[in-house]
């Protein structure tokens, strides 16, 4: 009965090793295999009879087929080895990390006669393990700092970056409440936030104040997260602090200069622009004999005199016009508008230039009419005198100039093309930038803005249109642009 009983259990046993999710290896003392459980086929991928007999040191990678013997020696000694890690090669040649006890195994007169391996696959383990150690060297890396705290304040982690943005080490932090870092007038600042996060929220991008070390002041962007145990509860926050006092000092210079802008947009608006008006009214009064008849001599000084006061007075207008332009400032007055006649209008004072330079002007009117529509006739009146004035400008002596008024179905399409310096194709990109000149314009006519073109394009994408060009250096430009026609 008693054998039996012994024989049972002995099965049981031999059944719960070989059904055990573990390896369960035994050899002897040399490390040859004598036996080789489930848990060992599933772990390495050798069947019993492809291991049995064969060494151990067969499922070891090269480099360390000198840490059998070693082991085996310290077993020969009586020692228990445990939770030792070590690297294995499975069947298919991959290695596996496993954690593993080894045991000497007794005979009955207590001679050590073989050893007992169990081990156990880590490999998932080994590389969670892995992908903790790269997170933390990434956080302790980092330049930013980066702080875990709980949701009461209270610091649980302080990283690298802190040490080197606020000068405490994390021995000087960790366990301690935050308020270290908050001036007087912010205390209550961190709490107010963690109970946004305690809610699930993540914060962004929220610009405070903080105290280094030394007591001297920094502008921080905060970042706070909330940190989530395992059953969703939000249990601390991880909050990622950087230096943005570069950014801020160049906010305060923006300002400076915005500030700065307003003030000479102001000068310029009623401090020169309305002088210069009356110096034009008054200049056109004498030119048009209201104080009496001029002598030829005083007449060309003084009509010289007024084209350039003409002159500086557009000019500032086209710099205030750009700047509004810039700012989303650009007004749009809706009226009816006659393109035909503004076109007319134009090109009748193109023609008096043309003449002064011997430039031959033809103007090339719609074969059929245009309808009036509802558009801001200044602007497209000063867009169409921009591109004449500059195709008169840019054309030299003897040159000639078409302008051509279409219209294309429902589009009313303007063109004016001449025979002038062009465009360089390099610089073509460029054409309607602010501020740019062609190298070649500039050296045609050196004190120009260059606001011009810039001007034209917005106005006649105001009116949802589009605008174009075409030019070859040498050769010549033709300016386009084209405007959908809106029946009243």
């Amino acid at each position: 009965m008693a054998q039996e009983k012994e024989g049972g259990s002995l099965l049981q046993l031999a059944a719960i090793v070989e059904e055990s999710h573990d390896a369960i290896i035994g050899k002897t003392l040399d490390g040859i295999i004598t036996s080789w459980n489930g848990g060992a086929k599933k772990m390495f991928g050798y069947a019993p009879e492809e291991v049995i007999g064969k060494s151990m040191a067969n499922l070891l990678p090269p480099e360390l087929k000198d840490e059998l013997p070693r082991l085996l020696e310290k077993i020969r000694n009586g020692e228990v080895i445990a939770d030792y890690d070590l690297v294995w090669l499975r069947k298919d040649g991959t290695r596996a990390d496993v954690e593993f006890s080894l045991s000497p195994v007794h005979a009955e007169g207590g001679a050590i006669i073989g050893a007992s391996l169990v081990g156990r696959d880590i490999s998932t383990r080994k590389k969670e393990e892995e992908s903790l150690r790269q997170i933390k060297l990434i956080v302790e890396n980092s330049h930013d700092a980066i702080i875990g705290e709980t949701l009461t304040g209270i610091v649980t982690s302080w990283n690298g970056g802190a040490v080197k943005l606020f000068g405490y080490s994390a021995e000087e932090t960790v366990g301690k409440s935050v308020d270290f870092l908050l001036p007087t007038e912010m205390k209550g600042e961190v709490l107010t936030l963690l109970k946004r996060v305690e809610a699930g929220e993540v914060i962004a991008d929220y610009d405070s104040v903080r105290l280094r070390k030394d007591g001297s002041k920094i502008d921080v962007a905060l970042s706070i997260s909330p940190i989530k145990a395992e059953d969703g509860r939000v249990i601390g926050a991880s909050i990622v602090e950087r230096d943005i006092t570069v950014r801020k000092k160049g906010e305060g210079r923006i300002k400076e200069l915005n500030e700065v802008r307003s003030k000479f947009i102001s000068i310029i608006s009623h401090q020169l622009r309305t002088p210069l008006t009356a110096l034009n009214w008054s200049l056109e009064a004498v030119l048009d004999g209201d104080f009496g008849t001029l002598e030829d001599v005083t007449r060309k000084f003084l009509q010289t005199t007024h084209k350039s006061s003409i002159d500086i007075t557009n000019r500032i207008n086209d710099l205030l016009t750009a700047m509004d332009i810039e700012e989303g400032r650009l007004a749009f007055e809706k009226e009816e508008v006659a393109f035909d006649s503004i076109t007319a209008a134009v090109v009748n004072d193109a023609e008096k230039k043309c003449a002064l330079k011997n430039i031959a002007c033809a103007y090339i009117p719609p074969e059929k009419d245009i309808p009036v529509f509802e558009g801001d006739g200044e602007k497209i009146r000063t867009a169409i005198t921009k591109l004449v004035e500059n195709a008169v400008i840019y054309t030299k002596e003897n040159g000639t100039i078409t302008i051509t008024l279409a219209m294309q179905g429902t589009t009313i399409r303007f063109e004016v093309k001449d025979n002038g310096i062009g465009v360089p194709a390099p610089e073509q990109h460029r054409i309607f930038t602010r501020f740019f000149r062609a190298s070649n314009a500039s050296i045609m006519q050196p004190d120009a803005f260059g606001l011009g073109l810039f001007i034209t394009k917005s106005f006649i994408e105001q009116h949802h249109g589009t605008i174009g060009f075409e030019s070859k250096e040498g050769e010549g430009s033709t300016f386009w642009f084209e405007i959908p026609s809106k029946m009243l």
